[in-house]
C-alpha cells in the first residue's frame, strides 16, 4: 500500500454543517487519486459510538461502494474520547509508506497521489512532505501532516499529554529536526471555521475550547524545554536501522528567562527552533522558573555551565524579544567563522 489517510475525527451521522463530513473528504481523496488501489482510508470512531457508526453504513448502505475505494478501514479507538487518541489508533493501522493526518475537513486536490510520488520517489527515507492550505500559518505548521512512514516512525505516538491544540506545532518541529523538508507545491482546502468557510459543531467546540488550548500551550512548552523525549505505546514500533541524522548533532542552548509568552511569540519561537534544528542543531531550551528576573538569569546561566553536554552556543531571548531565524543563522555563521 502506498499511502495511508486518516481520519480521526469521523462524526456518526450528520452535525452541524458537516453533513457526514469524513465521508465527503475521503471521497474527495479517491475522486482526485490517480491510483485509488494504491490508498487506504482509515476512519477511526470512538468504542462509545461503534455500534451507531456501523448501524449507519448498514442503513444507508454505504459499503456498496466502500469497496471500490481500494482499502478502506475502520478503527475503533478504546482510549480517550480526543483527537490525540484517534490519531494515535490510526496511525497503528496505517500501512502505507506516506501517511496523510487528513482531518476530516481537509479535501485534496486533483492528482495528489501523483504529485506526492514525483517529488518522493524513495519513500524509504525520513521524509516530511509541505503541503499548503492558502493559510497564513503554511510557512510554519505542517496541515496536512504528511511524511514517510520512516519519519513517523522515528517520531512516534503522539504524547498523550495533548488532547488536542498544539499538536502540529510539536510534530512540525520534529519533521524538521529528524526528516528532510521536501516542499511539494500542493494546495489543499480547509474548510474550517477559522477561514470564514464552515460553522462550529460539537466536534470543532470539544477540540478548541480554550482549557484544551491552555493543557496543549502547557505541554507543548514543557516537551519543547525537554527536547521531546519519544512517548512509546502499544502497537508502535521503534526504529530500528534507519538514522535520520548521519552527523552528530551540535548543541545550542536558548535561554527565555521570561514568563508571559504570547501565541504570536511561540509561532515565531517555532520557527527559529525548526531553522537551528534544520541546520544540525540540536537544540536545548532552558525556561526561567523563578519570580525574579535576576535569579532567573543566574539559574539559567548555572544550567548550562553545569550541563553535562555543554552547548556551543548559547542564545539569549525574551518574552519582549525574539531572533529572527535569518539573522540567527547569520551569528552563528559569524562565530563559526571567527
Amino acid at each position: 500500500m502506498k499511502f495511508s489517510i486518516i481520519h480521526p475525527t469521523a462524526r456518526v451521522k450528520p452535525t452541524g454543517s458537516f453533513p457526514n463530513a469524513w465521508l465527503e473528504s475521503c471521497l474527495r481523496w479517491w475522486r482526485a487519486s490517480t491510483s485509488p488501489h494504491d490508498v487506504e482510508y482509515i476512519v477511526v470512531v470512538h468504542a462509545s459510538r461503534a455500534v451507531e457508526f456501523w448501524q449507519w453504513l448498514e442503513t444507508t448502505k454505504r459499503q456498496s461502494y466502500l469497496a471500490d475505494w481500494g482499502r478502506f478501514t475502520v478503527v475503533v479507538n478504546h482510549g480517550r474520547d480526543c483527537v490525540v487518541d484517534q490519531s494515535n489508533a490510526g496511525m497503528q493501522a496505517a500501512s502505507g509508506e506516506i501517511i496523510i493526518g487528513s482531518m476530516d475537513d481537509l479535501f485534496a486536490p486533483q492528482g495528489w497521489d501523483a504529485k506526492l510520488s514525483a517529488v518522493c520517489p524513495d519513500t524509504s527515507q525520513p521524509i516530511a512532505l509541505h503541503c499548503l492550505t492558502g493559510s497564513a500559518r503554511d510557512n510554519q505548521i505542517f496541515n496536512p501532516a504528511c511524511c514517510t512512514k520512516v519519519l513517523w516512525d522515528l517520531l512516534g505516538p503522539i504524547s498523550p499529554e495533548y488532547e488536542s491544540m498544539f499538536v502540529d506545532n510539536e510534530y512540525t518541529i520534529q519533521f524538521h529536526r529528524l526528516g528532510k523538508v521536501v516542499e511539494t507545491g500542493l494546495m489543499f482546502e480547509h474548510r474550517h471555521l477559522i477561514f470564514g468557510i464552515a460553522k462550529t459543531d460539537d466536534v470543532y467546540e470539544l477540540q478548541n475550547r480554550p482549557e484544551a488550548y491552555e493543557i496543549g500551550r502547557a505541554v507543548f512548552e514543557k516537551r519543547i524545554s525537554q527536547g521531546f523525549p519519544r512517548v512509546d505505546l502499544p502497537g508502535f514500533q521503534k526504529p530500528s536501522s534507519v538514522s535520520a541524522v548521519a552527523q552528530p548533532l551540535r548543541q545550542i542552548a536558548l535561554n527565555l528567562p521570561g514568563e508571559s509568552f504570547r501565541f504570536e511569540w511561540l509561532k515565531g519561537l517555532l520557527e527559529l527552533v525548526a531553522r537551528l534544528w534544520s541546520q544540525g542543531f540540536d537544540v536545548h531550551l532552558n525556561f526561567g522558573y523563578t519570580t525574579s528576573p535576576y535569579h532567573t538569569r543566574i539559574n539559567l546561566t548555572n544550567d548550562v555551565l553545569n550541563a553535562v553536554q555543554k552547548p556551543e552556543y548559547v542564545l539569549w531571548i525574551d518574552d519582549d524579544n525574539l531572533v529572527k531565524p535569518e539573522d540567527a543563522a547569520r551569528l552563528i555563521s559569524f562565530l563559526d567563522s571567527h
